[in-house]
């Protein structure tokens, strides 16, 4: 996992298999990033399985850009690993979810 930073935006580049056994590295990054940029960029090019654990670490991270006024995206989100580990977790949702009051949840959509 590889974090950098320029102008205000953080980008996060995962790698291999993203799962419970690295969930202390993936939420390092995570704060890390939240903590260096304004807008963070989380791009799964390289990832080779991601799990629940990713997931919820991506969901907490999230909802912590969102209340301190950041954005966090993920870079094509339409990657079939991601799809089919969101599909797999229940993931997969219509509309936001309650915890959230913006319209850039990360579970919405991606089922084209």
């Amino acid at each position: 996992m590889k974090v950098t930073t320029r102008k205000g935006q953080s980008y996060l580049k995962l790698d291999g298999d993203v799962n419970v056994g690295r969930a202390t590295e993936l939420k390092d990054a995570l704060l890390k990033s939240l903590e260096k940029g304004e807008s963070i960029e989380i791009n799964l090019n390289d990832v080779t399985a991601i799990d629940l654990s990713c997931l919820q670490l991506l969901c907490s991270a999230h909802r912590t850009a969102v209340k301190k006024g950041k954005t966090l995206v993920i870079k094509d989100q339409e990657l079939p690993l991601y799809i089919e580990a969101r599909k797999n977790a229940g993931f997969m949702y219509s509309k936001p979810c309650k915890f959230v009051t913006t319209n850039d949840c990360l579970w919405v959509g991606g089922n084209k």
